[in-house]
């Protein structure tokens, strides 16, 4: 779920908060280690379903218009929502802040194919520290989208990442 607001008609603001559902079906249960040094079963790893709201995140964008393209520079804050369980394969989070900062770039294509749109973005966070180690992460999506009517369209999308010294 997320939710938008347009402050003006280039700046808005958003909420979001996913709800996440995860069943692991597999031999290898989870183990983690406390911080006493004891070794812990994952509970998350019965093969049933688990679900929760997942990570709160609270952000602000801004279009700016550099030629045919639109151009969204955003600031994003990411947080645990509750407190759930996050050590297992089905975990439906990694119950950790982050800041990312990055930008959006999209266009409509030119005439005949002026019902298809491409869209690229950048996002770098910085992740919250764990046991001496402060990741940051480069995320990169792709879309490519053909609007069949104005209620339906298809898309093709990718979105990959990198983590930088964790």
């Amino acid at each position: 779920m997320q939710l938008e607001y347009g402050i003006t008609d280039r700046a808005d603001v958003y909420v979001g908060v996913p709800w996440g559902e995860g069943k692991y079906v597999g031999t290898e249960s989870h183990f983690y280690t406390d911080e006493n040094g004891v070794v812990h079963t994952s509970k998350l790893d019965d093969g049933r379903y688990h679900s929760a709201f997942g990570d709160l995140t609270l952000g602000f964008q801004y279009r700016l218009d550099w030629g045919n393209w639109a151009v969204t520079p955003f600031a994003a804050y990411t947080t645990p929502s509750n407190n759930y369980d996050y050590h297992g394969h089905a975990a439906i989070g990694v119950y950790q802040n982050s800041f990312e900062i990055g930008f959006n770039a999209a266009r409509v294509l030119a005439p005949p194919l002026d019902r298809m749109y491409v869209e690229f973005g950048y996002g770098y966070s910085f992740l919250e520290g764990f046991a001496g180690v402060h990741p940051r992460r480069s995320t990169f999506t792709g879309d490519l989208g053909y609007l069949v009517s104005d209620r339906f369209s298809l898309r093709l999308f990718a979105v990959g990442q990198k983590t930088h010294g964790g």
